[in-house]
């Protein structure tokens, strides 16, 4: 009978502390809410989400997007005499290719022909005595084939909004320049020559000479090449005598096609490697 009063009293005290507590704390199925929070299995909280709980709320921003990018009957209105003018400028026949121009090789033919125009222009446009031209191959995007040569197929080539800049560097940086080129197997370049490789007759020459030391030269290129320096680090060094932002390479390259109508050929292969 004694212990049976000991666990009445027991209870009782434990009933009270719980309504006690939940009173003070004014949350009256607060001592419930954990309870059933520990009853959670693992299972249900580990459970994952059906792939079908998403299908819904796929659907619905789906839509939202669709109808938030369908170009409206105004907007295609008021662009397409902007769509059809550019379309009947890029579809302009400007010259015929004779020969394929692609970037096979270490002194590609693309690379020449590009390489060419870029001296050339810088020439004609600056009016000083440019000694030779220097490119990247990444930046001849696409071979121009046999056959008629469109406007947009020159956009294609030349994507990039590169302007022509002429630099000037001394002879000893000139022939780190060649290094460079050898190191990279050839680069695209007009106006200087470079043979290398397995022979006692090696040689860089510009203008078909021997580099000059003490002689500064004039380099035409782009300015993507002159910030970057890719292939071409030494060439960062160099001062800047022409910046011709106005001039980009690929309106010259439209330029000097037109006027040329029909390519049948590049200037000669101007790096050998003797194997």
């Amino acid at each position: 009978m004694k212990y049976f009063i000991i666990v009445i009293f027991i209870f009782l005290s434990f009933s009270c502390s719980k309504k006690n507590v939940t009173d003070l704390n004014g949350k009256k199925n607060y001592t419930e809410k954990k309870q059933k929070e520990k009853n959670i299995t693992k299972k249900e909280v580990l459970q994952p989400r059906s792939p079908k709980d998403f299908v819904p709320r796929y659907i619905e921003i789906k839509k939202r997007r669709e109808i938030r990018l369908a170009p409206s009957d105004k907007l295609n209105d008021y662009l397409k005499p902007y769509r059809a003018g550019l379309k009947e400028k890029t579809e302009q026949i400007i010259a015929k290719l004779e020969i394929n121009l692609t970037k096979d090789g270490d002194s590609s033919t693309l690379g020449r022909f590009a390489a060419q125009i870029i001296l050339e222009k810088a020439r004609e446009y600056s009016k000083l005595n440019v000694d030779f031209s220097v490119l990247n191959n990444g930046g001849l995007r696409k071979p121009l084939y046999k056959g008629e040569i469109k406007i947009k197929d020159i956009y294609e080539l030349m994507p990039f909004d590169n302007y022509i800049v002429i630099v000037s560097l001394s002879g000893k940086d000139v022939k780190k320049i060649c290094n460079e080129i050898i190191k990279h197997h050839g680069l695209p370049m007009a106006g200087i020559e470079i043979k290398t490789g397995h022979t006692e007759d090696r040689f860089c020459k510009v203008g078909k000479k021997d580099i000059d030391d003490k002689k500064d030269y004039l380099i035409a290129t782009i300015n993507y090449l002159y910030n970057v320096g890719e292939g071409v680090p030494t060439l960062k060094k160099g001062k800047i005598v022409k910046n011709m932002t106005n001039h980009l390479f690929r309106d010259a390259i439209i330029e000097y096609v037109k006027a040329k109508k029909i390519i049948k050929s590049v200037i000669p292969v101007n790096y050998v490697y003797v194997k």
